[in-house]
């Protein structure tokens, strides 16, 4: 009896030892197996304690690290979650390099190819892609697939920001670009590109923001006079008669901008907006912006509303003063910059006789209103007024030397 017990300690014994001897390499290729079946059956949950638990097993298997990427991928983990395993294998990359076996040429591929994947896991963020490729880079060198990867990611973000004429943003990430690959030579080519558009544009950038605080200031007197200034010479030069020039404060086409616009060939004026693009055109929200000074004084002119296809469509408000009197107030509706709707007018000439009348506009043009039917009629030193009617009962009126308000909103440029 006593023999059979110790025959059955020693087959305890011997296999306890088995299991001791074989356990770290099975088990974590148990639990790679189990991560891998339940991502097939969906479960992400389960896949990630899997992985995990494999990683507990033995931190430097990579190969846990990129299941654990796949699985927290598809379960939607925070970008954060996904940047602390990032750092793990970073750390685990670097100590491998480290040691006496150094980093073997498929655990390069492998942690190649976490990176890759954990860069594809990020959720809309640029900058946290880029820090999670120079990790990679950082560790693996830059001759690895992931330099490849930035240096086209960064192009990108640079062009982007070049179109919007952001050149602050474009240059720090052309910077950002040849500190992260200091040997590329197309590294520094972008850089340089960045540099050279900079140097030739920046000092219209200068002039758009100037303008933007004047606008957010309500500073007409020094909006007009930065358009007729020295300083404003080189954006003359550069949208000529009939061009445009728009500052894009994120960059590429969309979203918010500041743009200043040559009204017609022949006039001189330009029109400032501040507002909503959409594929380079005025486009949302957004108002225009003209001060013009004369030997007679500051004349000003404003719209602020609705825009589409780079126009003043849908409702707005619209303004026009001189010499910071208002000479024309009133919520307006247009399309394509022409007027709409019923608009009821109001006018004291200097004589202290007041013009009113109430009047229909359809895309700009009063409604029953032929050329002929106009009177003009002075009423003071430099003073007429034009009607449609009777004096006491006007369709019509428009005051000479001030824009006719059947053009519309006369300033913008489409």
């Amino acid at each position: 009896m006593k023999r059979n017990a110790y025959k059955f300690l020693i087959i305890v014994a011997v296999m306890a030892f088995g299991l001791a001897g074989c356990s770290a390499e099975a088990k974590v290729e148990r639990q790679l197996e189990l991560g891998a079946s339940s991502m097939e059956a969906g479960d992400y949950d389960a896949a990630i304690e899997a992985y995990e638990e494999a990683i507990a097993l033995d931190k430097y298997e990579i190969e846990s690290y990129e299941g654990l990427i796949d699985a927290m991928s598809a379960s939607g983990k925070s970008n954060e979650e996904i940047v602390g395993i990032v750092e793990s294998v970073r750390t685990v990359v670097n100590e491998l390099k480290t040691s006496e076996e150094g980093l073997s040429e498929d655990d390069k591929a492998v942690a190649e190819s976490f990176f890759t994947k954990a860069v594809e896991a990020v959720v809309e963020d640029d900058d946290t892609e880029l820090a999670i490729m120079e990790k990679g880079i950082e560790s693996l060198g830059e001759d690895s697939a992931l330099a490849g990867l930035y240096e086209t990611k960064i192009s990108e973000l640079v062009e982007y920001y070049l179109v919007g004429n952001n050149f602050y943003n474009a240059g720090e990430y052309a910077d950002r670009l040849v500190n992260t690959l200091p040997s590329s030579e197309n590294a520094q080519t972008i850089a340089d590109k960045v540099a050279e558009k900079k140097d030739a544009e920046q000092e219209l950038v200068n002039i758009i923001i100037k303008a933007y605080d004047y606008i957010i200031g309500e500073d007409w007197d020094a909006l007009a006079e930065l358009s007729a200034s020295q300083e404003f010479i080189p954006m003359i030069k550069k949208i000529g008669s009939n061009g445009q020039y728009v500052y894009m404060s994120d960059g590429g086409t969309e979203g918010h901008g500041i743009g200043c616009y040559a009204r017609e060939p022949w006039t001189g004026i330009y029109v400032w907006y501040v507002g909503n693009y959409e594929n380079g055109m005025r486009s949302g929200y957004g108002g225009w912006y003209v001060a013009l000074k004369s030997n007679d004084g500051l004349g000003m002119e404003l719209y602020e509303g609705d825009w589409e296809n780079d126009a003043p469509n849908g409702s707005g408000y619209f303004y026009t003063a001189f010499n910071h009197e208002t000479t024309r107030h009133m919520d307006v509706t247009v399309k394509d910059g022409l007027l709409s709707g019923t608009y009821v007018e109001e006018y004291t000439a200097s004589t202290g006789k007041t013009y009113k009348g109430e009047y229909e506009m359809v895309e700009g043009k009063p409604v029953e209103i032929e050329a002929e039917d106009w009177i003009k009629e002075r009423i003071g030193e430099d003073e007429y007024i034009y009607y449609v009617g009777y004096e006491d009962d006007i369709t019509w009126w428009a005051k000479e030397g001030y824009d006719d308000p059947k053009q519309g909103l006369v300033h913008y440029r489409h």
